[in-house]
């Protein structure tokens, strides 16, 4: 054998390994990508750390694929892998979309949540500064009012009892008065002994 075909049968022998290389790496990457497709089922709490994977995942996919067309020519047996790889990568795709609808309508939400926070926010500083600037002003004042009248109320009371007791004492007084003169109208009896 010449030296060129010991050559070419070596390049091929290692086109054929990198080529079994290759195909189990491709093997690997189709069950990474079943795992992927089991665990975007369970994305729902976790898709803070899930959108960095398929970041990650994406940026390998796209390196994927340019070294597939890189190796079309050489790879035609395992096109129809390639093919399987490309529908999950589409169904990956679809619920990345879904995904990220799903979180722009919870970033709505949340910018629309905060907002209303903030106008709760300014109402309940407003509401206290109305309290300490108006109400609570007033209700000290209705209270010194308050201490006021009742004062009042009690000099007004007070006054009216010792109205009341003078009235006891003068129809007493003209009641003893009334006795008094019963007694000095009376004809004073002279004793028979005298």
């Amino acid at each position: 054998m010449s030296e060129e075909l010991k050559n070419i049968l070596a390049q091929l022998e290692q086109m054929n390994s990198k080529m079994e290389q290759v195909g189990s790496k491709m093997e690997q990457m189709d069950s990474k990508i079943q795992q992927m497709d089991s665990k975007m089922e369970q994305m729902g709490s976790k898709m803070e750390q899930m959108d960095s994977k398929i970041q990650q995942m994406d940026s390998r996919m796209e390196q994927m694929d340019s070294r597939m067309q890189k190796m079309d020519s050489r790879m035609q047996k395992m096109d129809s892998r390639m093919d399987r790889i490309e529908s999950r990568v589409d169904h990956m795709d679809s619920k990345m979309q879904q995904m990220n609808s799903r979180m722009d309508r919870i970033e709505s939400r949340m910018d629309h949540m905060d907002s209303k926070v903030g106008q709760i926010a300014e109402k309940t500083d407003s509401i206290q500064l109305r309290l300490e600037n108006e109400v609570i002003r007033d209700i000290k004042i209705i209270a010194e009012g308050h201490i006021d009248l009742s004062r009042k109320l009690d000099e007004a009371l007070k006054g009216k009892e010792e109205r009341e007791l003078i009235l006891i004492r003068l129809n007493h007084l003209e009641y003893e008065v009334g006795e008094i003169k019963k007694i000095s109208t009376k004809p004073h009896r002279i004793s028979s002994e005298s």
